[in-house]
């Protein structure tokens, strides 16, 4: 095996395993009990408050759309 197949392999398989984590990360944080907008806003928050961070974290798409949106903003985050 060259050393460009050996790369090539190395990126495909990177490229893979980076799908497969983030679906593993994405399922788990929709696994979690309860409204991820009533969890962030707590008990006292309105139902328009609630419905708001909804909108703004995009809870209210389908689950295509936030996982589309979800990769986007993190091949943006920098560390």
């Amino acid at each position: 095996m060259s050393t460009t197949q050996y790369f090539l392999r190395r990126i495909f398989v990177s490229v893979i395993v980076f799908f497969g984590v983030s679906i593993v990360i994405f399922c788990l944080a929709r696994l979690i009990p309860g409204d991820p907008a009533r969890i962030a806003l707590g008990p006292f928050a309105t139902k328009e408050m609630v419905e708001q961070l909804r909108e703004t974290l995009h809870l209210n798409e389908s689950i295509f759309i936030q996982y589309k949106i979800f990769i986007a903003y993190h091949e943006t985050f920098s560390y």
